[in-house]
């Protein structure tokens, strides 16, 4: 079963999870800040993977995540911690990750892993 339902408080943080997940794939955003230093609507590259891996690590243990999200999730947030783990010996600029092919795939996947997560049902509707 692929369903994936949430009570209030749960649908809530997930909603907001998800806009943090967006954030891996917004090339735009990712191309304002890191290359015109508009910062306005966007982060750097630490903030976003903070961003990012705490409620992942909190969602990944819910009983009511589908198996196959499930995976789809931790393979995400493995390819977002190994990364984060390059980016940190490398000592790389945004621009850098921007550019970097590895960060493309990155965002690639996290926007099929958000097309996946997205359709999550409220329990109250």
């Amino acid at each position: 079963m692929n369903d994936f339902i949430l009570t209030s408080e749960a649908y809530n943080y997930f909603q907001g999870f998800l806009e943090r997940l967006k954030s891996l794939f917004n090339e735009d955003g990712q191309e304002a800040a890191w290359f015109r230093g508009d910062y306005s609507k966007y982060t750097d590259f630490s903030e976003i993977y903070m961003g990012f891996a705490d409620p992942c690590d909190d969602i990944l243990l819910w009983p009511s995540l589908p198996a196959t999200k499930r995976r789809s999730l931790q393979e995400l947030a493995q390819m977002i911690d190994d990364y984060n783990t390059y980016y940190n010996n490398k000592e790389l600029t945004d621009k850098e990750v921007y550019n970097d092919p590895k960060w493309d795939k990155i965002r690639k996947f996290a926007k099929k892993v958000y097309d996946d997560l997205k359709d999550v049902k409220y329990a109250g509707s």
